[in-house]
C-alpha cells in the first residue's frame, strides 16, 4: 500500500471517529428531557415610553384610554406607562447610560434630540442605534432648525398687535411680559 492511500483512509478514519463520537455523545449525554421550551409567564406587556414634557399630558391621557381598554397582545394584557421627561434631560440620561429602565419609545421634543443621542451611540457602538435608512426610516417634514409653524388664530392675533409675522415679532411675542393675554 503506499502513502498516499495510508493517508487517505487515516483522514477517513479519524472523520468516522468524530462522527461516531459525536452521535456517542449525543445519545449518551441526552437527559431524555427533550427540546426546551420557552418559559411562559402570566406577566402584563409592560411599554414604557419617555414623553417630552410638551405633550406629556396628551400622551398620559392618550395612555391611560388605552391601558382602560385591557388591550391584549397573544392573550398577554398591554400596559402602557408614561415618563413626562425634558428632553435634554432624556438625551443626558441616553448618553451616559443612565435611562433606566430602557423605555420602549421616546416622544422627543425635537428631532435634533434624536440625531445628537444617535451620533453619540453610532460613535460608541460603530452603528445607528435608531432607524434612520431603509423603509422604516424616520422622514421629518422639515429638516432646519430654523422652521416653525403658528395656528392661523394666532397669526391673526400677532399681526393685529405686532404687524407682519418675521423673527423679531416671534421674539416681541416670547418677551412680551404678560404673555398671550397681553396680546391679545
Amino acid at each position: 500500500m503506499n502513502r498516499t492511500r495510508i493517508i487517505f483512509f487515516a483522514i477517513i478514519g479519524l472523520v468516522l471517529a468524530i462522527v461516531i463520537g459525536a452521535i456517542l455523545f449525543d445519545v449518551l449525554g441526552n437527559d431524555g428531557e427533550g427540546p426546551v421550551e420557552p418559559v411562559v409567564e402570566d406577566e402584563t406587556l409592560e411599554v414604557n415610553v419617555v414623553a417630552a414634557l410638551p405633550v406629556a399630558d396628551w400622551v398620559q391621557d392618550a395612555a391611560r384610554k388605552f391601558n382602560e381598554e385591557q388591550r391584549t397582545l397573544e392573550g398577554y394584557p398591554i400596559h402602557v406607562t408614561i415618563t413626562p421627561m425634558d428632553g435634554l434631560v432624556a438625551k443626558g440620561r441616553y448618553e451616559q447610560e443612565e435611562m433606566d429602565p430602557l423605555p420602549t419609545a421616546w416622544i422627543p421634543d425635537s428631532r435634533y434630540l434624536v440625531e445628537l443621542v444617535n451620533a453619540v451611540y453610532k460613535e460608541r457602538l460603530g452603528r445607528d442605534v435608531f432607524l434612520t435608512d431603509g423603509e422604516y426610516r424616520a422622514r421629518p417634514l422639515a429638516t432646519s432648525l430654523l422652521t416653525w409653524g403658528i395656528y392661523d388664530s394666532r397669526a391673526a392675533v400677532l399681526e393685529e398687535g405686532l404687524g407682519e409675522i418675521s423673527w423679531n415679532t416671534i421674539h416681541d411675542a416670547a418677551i412680551a411680559p404678560g404673555g398671550w393675554s397681553e396680546l391679545g
